[in-house]
């Protein structure tokens, strides 16, 4: 378990970013991270094709490493190129809270494991928008979580657990599994915006379907390969 006497001052914190082609949408989390105050590292993971394309922090110049594409796989590079004592995972398109450092130290120091943060449609208003996202955080609170909710952990309980599984989809199912059931992973109650284009491009009620029916073939057995397939024909 991460130990609780550390104090906050001491817990390096890490951003990974895993990135193909989500150029402009990553360019303004750059942007949003050099707002914050408790970022001590920023890694970003880009597939083979888009090294060369990653828009530089101001401030902190990020870690770039790159190989074969796929989130699970772009992740664990990510995790393997810092030694921070806290890792954050942030989508391309993410609009992160910008006290959430501050939260995940503090969730840190008293012992928690990792967490995730409420779920948010960026720049919609409106009742279903609303509705919807009210019961995808009452599903992350009840069963699980997924990268899209800015997913951190200790460093240590990451790698006890084994990190994300090298596939395409429900890559991070095994792992917050894994470290809930070895300690405490909490939700918070700050927001984090996630970009709503697929939900508009496909249409919400239909996306929401799709979206249930891959987690409930996920967890029946059907293979990511599979199922990122299927996704892919969206």
């Amino acid at each position: 378990m991460a130990a609780a006497w550390r104090l906050s001052s001491d817990m390096k914190l890490a951003v990974v970013i895993p990135v193909h082609g989500d150029h402009a949408p990553l360019a303004r989390l750059l942007h949003q991270i050099d707002e914050m105050t408790g970022v001590d590292e920023v890694v970003i993971s880009a597939s083979d094709a888009w090294k060369g394309k990653i828009p530089q922090l101001k401030k902190i110049h990020p870690c770039i490493v790159s190989g074969p594409q796929g989130r699970g796989a772009q992740l664990n590079r990510g995790r393997q190129s810092t030694s921070a004592d806290l890792l954050w995972f942030l989508h391309a398109d993410a609009v992160p809270p910008i006290d959430g450092p501050d939260t995940i130290r503090c969730a840190a120091t008293s012992g928690v494991l990792g967490g995730f943060f409420r779920f948010r449609f960026e720049g919609i208003e409106s009742r279903a928008a609303s509705r919807l996202a009210q019961l995808i955080n009452w599903r992350a609170a009840r069963a699980i979580a997924y990268g899209d909710q800015g997913l951190w952990f200790d460093a240590d309980a990451f790698d006890r657990a084994g990190g994300f599984d090298a596939v395409p989809l429900f890559e991070e199912v095994k792992l917050v599994r894994s470290v809930k059931s070895s300690g405490r992973f909490v939700p918070h109650n700050e927001t984090i915006g996630v970009d709503p284009r697929r939900w508009q491009r496909t249409g919400w009620i239909k996306r929401t379907l799709v979206n249930r029916a891959l987690a409930i073939g996920h967890a029946c057995g059907v293979s990511p390969h599979t199922l990122a397939r299927w996704y892919a024909r969206l």
